[in-house]
C-alpha cells in the first residue's frame, strides 16, 4: 500500500517510470524466403503470456488445501495491419502450408514448422526537444538496449488465422487480421 504521493513518485522514479502498453517489439521467425522484419513492424497488438497453475484439492481430516500438479499456457494472439501487398497474409499462408500441405493434403512433422517467437516490453528511450521554425519537435529514441522484459514462445506455430472481412459499408479503415499461436512453453529472456 502506498502511504503518500511522494512514496509513489519515489517508487516510479526508482523504476525508471511506468511500463507503457504501446511500447513492444515482436520478433517472428523467417519462414521460407519470407523475411519477418516487415511483420514485426506491422504487428499492432499482442500480449505477454500468463500461466495458470493447475491444482487439485487434498483433504487431511477436515482441512482442505490446494496442491499444484501442472500448468497451462494460454495461446497468444498477434494482430497485424494488412498492406496492399498482402505480405503478412502470404507469410501466414506459407507457415500454415508448412504445417498442412494444402496441395498434397499431407500433415507435416512438427520439427518442420514449430519456431520461436520473442515478445519484448520496451521502455521509452531518452527524449529531447528541438526547436524547428518555431515549432516544438519531440524526438524519442528507442533502441535495442531499451528492452526491459521479454519472453520466448518455444516451438510456436499459428493454429488460427482469422478471416479477412471485405465490406463495402466500411470506409477509410485499414484491414487487420489476427494469428493465434500455440506453443510448448514460454520462458523469460530478460
Amino acid at each position: 500500500m502506498v502511504n503518500s504521493i511522494e512514496q509513489l513518485k519515489s517508487e516510479v522514479g526508482a523504476a525508471s517510470g511506468l511500463a507503457l502498453p504501446n511500447l513492444y517489439l515482436v520478433e517472428l521467425p523467417s519462414i521460407g524466403t519470407l523475411n519477418s522484419s516487415t511483420l514485426n513492424t506491422l504487428c499492432n497488438s499482442t500480449a505477454l503470456p500468463g500461466r495458470q497453475i493447475m491444482t487439485h484439492d487434498r483433504q487431511t481430516n477436515i482441512r482442505v488445501e490446494k496442491l499444484a500438479y501442472g500448468y497451462i499456457d494460454p495461446d497468444v494472439t498477434l494482430t497485424f495491419k494488412l498492406l496492399n501487398d498482402y505480405k503478412v497474409k502470404r507469410y501466414f499462408d506459407a507457415w500454415q502450408n508448412a504445417m498442412v500441405d494444402q496441395e498434397n493434403q499431407q500433415i507435416q512433422y512438427a520439427v518442420n514448422y514449430r519456431r520461436s517467437i520473442k515478445i519484448y516490453q520496451l521502455k521509452k528511450g531518452p527524449s529531447f526537444s528541438l526547436f524547428n521554425v518555431g515549432n516544438l519537435l519531440d524526438v524519442n529514441l528507442v533502441t535495442d538496449d531499451m528492452k526491459i522484459y521479454g519472453v520466448e514462445l518455444i516451438k510456436a506455430f499459428p493454429t488460427t488465422v482469422t478471416d479477412i472481412e471485405l465490406n463495402d459499408n466500411i470506409n477509410d479503415q485499414y484491414i487487420q487480421f489476427s494469428a493465434t499461436f500455440s506453443y510448448t512453453n514460454w520462458k523469460p529472456i530478460l
